[in-house]
């Protein structure tokens, strides 16, 4: 079992502290906002941010999903 893969979730992600807070920023978040809409609690995000937490791989995924939702521009409604 030594030799299993581990999860991509529990991967490590390559994005560094600064790529974080640079992606966060330019989708118009505050840390708080950002934390409540991956679902972590603030301080995780503060930890993600200051390197002192390795930001896991399932982070950057749920970034790419916070992108591609707020890129999806809905219809306007007739009246």
């Amino acid at each position: 079992w030594q030799d299993m893969k581990t999860p991509s979730s529990k991967k490590k992600s390559s994005l560094t502290p600064e790529q974080f807070i640079a992606s966060r920023e330019r989708l118009g978040f505050k840390p708080r906002a950002l934390a409540a809409r991956m679902g972590v609690g603030l301080r995780t995000v503060q930890h993600w941010e200051a390197g002192t937490r390795p930001i896991p791989g399932y982070a950057q995924v749920l970034l790419d999903f916070i992108e591609a939702d707020a890129s999806v521009k809905t219809p306007t409604s007739r009246k």
